[in-house]
């Protein structure tokens, strides 16, 4: 037995003797004694790898003695001879060394360990090569000699676990070394009753001791242990490694090595074929598919057909990242000896005396640390790379959580050239551009059009031909309405977008438990019940949302199935299902945290809707709408959402030209919304002045509910700037409610909300300047959609909306900027209904008491909104006039009055400033701030004050 080591400077020599020692009981010839000579070797060798680790030439030294038994090659001279005598160790003796292979902190190993370990792969010891390679012996041996150099044969046994051990050394996972407490910690807690009748209150104590000493140790483990030589030194020698992947032995071990080694350059059409072979004649391999998938993960899915069944390679192959799908770490018990011999060399490295180094266990001791090593090891390597698979997921979480097919290959002209390969089937064959654009006619899409949904090159150049209308199609997976030798286009891409529907409803309905129903149909919905599942769900609705965005339109059948969701959640929003009567909920009634997550992920397909007869939008679109909005269960920000979501549907809508689309659809001609055919039966001039009414309404009771929720004033903005915007024209009215206009002007709390005000009425007013300068022709039909969508247009710019208009543009101004406030309700710019004569006077009353005039409320220096921005102003205004003034006195407080204006030009502010010139510089410098909507308006309704800001711009420019 080798002598107890507890100290760091001494724990090389003992290694070097340890190796030593078993380098002598190996080459031992001694009839006896050896044996025990050996155990003993073993032993001491593996109870120091335990607790120190070896460093890197004694690590190498052990591989070698593992593999060939000795430490040194034998001399050229004579070799035919020695290594007739030469054999290597038996196998449970190498698998013994090369379980004590612990590489202690900072030593790597070098490139002499990858070829030992190389070399040694190969047939087992009594294998018959020469029949094997189909060879006949002539005669002794000369036939297997001329074979080529002789090898020592090493056991397969022994092959598997020096390729085990090599692949952990090329990677592992970055384990905290504070992970080694659960050594002890959880030692007890598994199986206390065992453990009581093991050990004793003092040996309890002692565990948890350990266990405290080790949970605060810095430092993870490394992410490799071989040198920079020796990873080029295995990349060099891919190509031997694959050589060996015959070996059903070596095999998921190889392609777990490979995986990881795999770059580009690796990547070639005999190494495909290869392992299409062994797919095809042997049993599935996860190993084998793992490689492929990483084969293909460096070149476009269409490189790879039929890689995975005909499906193409998934994207959740990570090349030379984490783990490919499927591969299990090689040896998490090898990571667990690692990480305690690590932590105790730390613990010595900080001064501390380690207890446990050499600890005398008894049998069951062991056992026990042995099963709950594994299990702990097995822990952490799942938790060390669960960081690096999280990083590698990104945008292809829907291709990893949900399989999504992928594309298939060119189609060859017949089947015969296809087996004599004059026409090939991958394009990696292909010998030029030329060959492949001549080969792009023959291109055929999948069964499944989902593969569209993916995030390689095929799916986007299947994007690309479903989306420009290309005949580009698989006439095989047709529906068999289209009859056989006919071609129709439209058709074809129809039935695209219908197959993708499908698919994607089969997907929902096995996610949501959701199809999609008409009203008569009843349904229930559920929600996902793990984190997981419901990330997965998202994903892939991303993925189809952003198709759908470049198609500009959902497939009618998956719109029929967003109406069914919405109206499910609109259910349970509203908590009545007497209410919605063609939807329930299964135990689901709860309104919870990941109902509004659902609502947000199924609001972002609401903008994709298509324009449809008023009566069934409202009952399949906007009734939920409304109902989940205005719901006390919904969070606020999901109320926000409902709002953008039908914010962004109206500007779809607004953004078409509907003169045209009026004259096509009259003219009895088709018009293409995206990816079908408008109803020409449809009065789409009722649909967008009734849907912009009631967007205009929600938009105002959700201000009105909520005044304080920025991401609701923000959603309300947005909708009056559609409505005042692409929608200027499609309505009946130009007025603005007046819950909004208090909102947004006395009550604002900072300028953005009064900005926007400004511009979307200044956008009004332009629309309404250009429709008088503008000449308008009549409708050619008098009752078509073009003449009622004209009769629309005319109404919204008659001469009652523009007076409704020019009473809101002065009502704006007198309460942001001309500190003015009319009560007359006939008066231009008066306050609209909303504030009682009775609050008026108590305000009018309070106001005399403190020496303040009601419009003192809404003037500049006293708004809410303004009056820190004109103190800010003027702080940077004397800022930059006069540095050293104003670092040494007091800065500018208070709101800036005419009063207060004299101390400020003290400060810096020019003397012949008068309070309008100094108000007409703040709004200046309020545009350059990006306040451009209160600039705008401003200065094209008053005029002096607009004359004065542009002479004030020509002034700033003539300076720069």
């Amino acid at each position: 037995m080798p002598a107890l080591i507890t100290d760091t400077p001494n724990a090389t020599a003992a290694a070097d003797r340890l190796i030593s020692e078993l380098s002598k009981a190996l080459s031992a010839r001694a009839p006896s004694g050896p044996a025990d000579n050996l155990s003993i070797a073993l032993q001491g060798l593996q109870k120091h790898a335990r607790s120190f680790g070896f460093s890197s030439k004694q690590c190498e030294q052990l591989v070698r003695l593992a593999l060939l038994g000795r430490l040194r090659a034998q001399p050229s001279s004579g070799a035919s001879s020695s290594l007739a005598k030469l054999k290597p160790p038996k196998t449970s003796t190498s698998l013994g060394i090369l379980r004590a292979v612990i590489p202690r902190p900072r030593a790597k190993l070098g490139r002499q360990a990858v070829l030992d370990i190389i070399a040694s792969l190969g047939p087992s010891p009594g294998t018959d090569t020469i029949k094997l390679a189909g060879l006949q012996k002539e005669g002794g041996d000369s036939a297997e000699s001329s074979l080529g150099p002789e090898r020592l044969k090493v056991d397969s046994k022994v092959q598997v676990a020096a390729l085990k051990l090599l692949c952990v050394l090329v990677e592992s996972p970055s384990v905290p070394l504070s992970v080694a407490a659960n050594f002890y910690t959880e030692a007890t807690a598994e199986n206390p009753r065992s453990t009581a009748r093991q050990r004793d209150e003092s040996q309890q104590e002692a565990m948890q001791r350990h266990a405290s000493q080790y949970s605060s140790l810095p430092g993870t483990l490394p992410t490799s242990y071989l040198t920079t030589a020796a990873k080029t030194t295995l990349e060099k020698c891919y190509s031997t490694l694959f050589h060996y992947i015959d070996y059903q032995a070596l095999r998921p071990h190889l392609c777990y090595l490979l995986c990881r080694l795999t770059k580009r350059r690796h990547v070639r059409h005999y190494r495909i074929t290869k392992l299409m072979a062994l797919r095809a004649n042997a049993a599935p391999e996860a190993g084998v598919s793992a490689l492929l998938s990483t084969y293909a993960n460096f070149y476009p899915d269409l490189l790879f057909p039929e890689l995975l069944g005909g499906g193409g390679a998934s994207s959740s192959a990570v090349g030379a990242g984490p783990a490919a799908a499927g591969l299990k770490y090689p040896d998490a018990d090898w990571i667990a000896a690692v990480l305690l011999a690590h932590a105790r060399c730390t613990r010595r490295s900080q001064g501390e005396a380690i207890e446990s180094d050499d600890e005398a266990e008894d049998e069951n001791e062991s056992g026990n640390r042995a099963v709950k090593k594994q299990r702990l090891s097995t822990k952490a390597v799942k938790e060390g790379s669960a960081g690096e698979a999280s990083v590698a997921v990104g945008l292809g979480a829907a291709a990893i959580l949900i399989a999504i097919p992928n594309l298939v290959t060119i189609q060859p002209l017949n089947s015969a050239q296809k087996a004599f390969g004059t026409h090939p089937s991958l394009i990696t064959e292909l010998s030029s551009l030329r060959h492949l654009a001549h080969s792009l006619d023959r291109l055929v899409l999948p069964s499944q059009a989902a593969a569209m949904l993916g995030s390689g090159f095929g799916a986007r150049l299947m994007r690309v031909a479903v989306l420009s209308g290309a005949t580009i199609t698989n006439e095989d997976s047709l529906s068999q309405t289209i009859p056989a030798g006919r071609r129709n286009r439209q058709a074809e891409q129809d039935l695209c977008w219908a197959r993708l529907s499908d698919w994607l409803e089969s997907v929902l309905s096995d996610e949501l438990g959701v199809q999609s129903a008409r009203a008569s149909q009843r349904q229930k919905l559920k929600l996902p019940s793990t984190e997981a599942e419901f990330k997965r769900l998202s994903a892939l609705l991303r993925r189809a949302r952003y198709v759908f965005e470049l198609a500009e339109q959902m497939p009618a059948k998956l719109e029929e199935l967003t109406s069914s969701v919405l109206l499910a959640i609109a259910e349970v929003a509203a908590g009545e299902h007497a209410q919605i009567a063609d939807v329930t909920v299964d135990d689901m009634d709860d309104w919870t945290e990941r109902w509004d997550q659902l609502a947000q992920e199924v609001l972002a397909f609401v903008p994709l809707a298509t324009p449809t007869d008023l009566a069934s939008f409202e009952e399949r679109v906007m009734a939920p709408l409304e109902a989940l909005a205005t719901s006390s269960k919904v969070s606020l920000d999901t109320s926000a959402t409902v709002l953008l979501a039908l914010t962004g549907l109206l500007a779809n809508w607004g953004a078409r030209d509907w003169p045209d689309i009026g004259r096509l659809l009259d003219g009895r001609a088709s018009y293409r919304w995206g990816i079908s055919n408008l109803d020409p039966s449809v009065d789409y001039a009722g649909l967008l002045s009734a849907i912009s009414a009631r967007a205009d309404s929600l938009a105002a009771s959700l201000v009105g509910l909520y005044p304080r929720h920025v991401l609701i004033e923000h959603a309300a903005l947005c909708t009056y700037e559609v409505l005042s915007g692409p929608l200027g024209g499609r309505r009946a009215s130009a007025s603005i409610p007046a819950l909004p206009l208090y909102a947004f002007t006395m009550h604002a709390t900072t300028l953005v909300p009064i900005s926007r005000l400004a511009g979307l009425i200044q956008t009004l007013r332009s629309s309404f300047e250009e429709y008088n300068n503008a000449a308008h022709p009549p409708a050619k039909q008098d009752t078509g959609l073009e003449s009622k969508l004209h009769a629309l247009r005319s109404t919204f710019f008659e001469e009652e909306n523009l007076s409704t208009l020019n009473s809101t543009v002065t009502l704006v101004a007198n309460l942001v900027w001309l500190g003015k406030i009319v009560t007359d309700p006939n008066a231009v710019g008066s306050l609209p209904p909303g504030y009682e004569e009775a609050v008026l006077s108590e305000l009018t009353q309070r106001g005399e008491e403190l020496n303040l005039k009601l419009t003192t409320l809404a003037n500049t220096p006293y708004s809410r909104s303004m009056s820190h921005l004109s103190e800010r102003f003027a702080k940077e205004y004397c800022s930059q006039k006069n540095k050293k003034q104003a670092e040494h006195e007091g800065w500018i407080r208070g709101p800036i009055t005419p009063k207060t204006l004299k101390t400020a030009k003290k400060n810096g502010i020019p003397s012949g400033w008068t309070h309008t010139d100094f108000r007409a510089y703040m709004l200046d410098w309020l545009d350059r701030q990006g306040a451009h909507g209160l600039y705008e308006l401003l200065q094209n309704i008053l005029v002096t004050f607009g004359h004065q800001l542009k002479s004030i711009r020509d002034e700033a420019e003539a300076q720069v």
